[in-house]
C-alpha cells in the first residue's frame, strides 16, 4: 500500500478537476483529493492544510496560475506544484519553467497527469 498523499486540484473547469481527481484516485485510491475552482479558494485551502501535490490551471477568472504560484509556494514550500494548462504559448512555458513550476500541457491524458505525480 502506498503512502497517503494530499493533492490540491485548482482549476475553474469542473471537468478538468474531475478528470485529474479520477486519474489520481484510479492509481492511488487512498490519496486525499481537495478541489478549488479558483486561486483565491486555493490560497485559503493552503493556509488550512499541507498538500504534497498541487495542480494549478493557468487561465482562471481572477488570478492566473502563474500569478498565484508565488503565494501558493510561500504557503506550501515543500509541495510539488504543476501548471496544468491549455495555454501552450512558448512564453507561458518559459515563465513556468523559469520559476520552477512544472508545465503540463492540456488536453490532459492519464500519462501526462501520472507523469507529474511520479517524477
Amino acid at each position: 500500500m502506498d503512502l497517503v498523499r494530499s493533492v490540491l486540484v485548482v482549476d475553474d473547469s469542473r471537468l478538468s478537476r474531475m478528470m485529474i481527481s479520477k486519474i489520481v484516485t484510479s492509481h492511488h485510491d487512498n490519496w486525499l483529493i481537495v478541489e478549488a475552482e479558483n486561486a483565491d479558494m486555493a490560497l485559503e485551502l493552503c493556509q488550512e492544510q499541507i498538500f504534497d501535490y498541487i495542480t494549478l490551471d493557468h487561465n482562471m477568472p481572477g488570478m492566473t496560475g502563474l500569478d498565484a504560484y508565488p503565494l501558493i509556494r510561500a504557503a506550501q514550500p515543500n509541495s510539488k506544484i504543476g501548471l496544468f494548462t491549455a495555454n501552450v504559448q512558448k512564453s507561458t512555458r518559459e515563465k513556468s519553467e523559469a520559476i520552477g513550476l512544472k508545465f503540463v500541457e492540456k488536453p490532459l491524458s492519464e500519462d501526462k497527469v501520472m507523469l507529474f505525480f511520479t517524477e
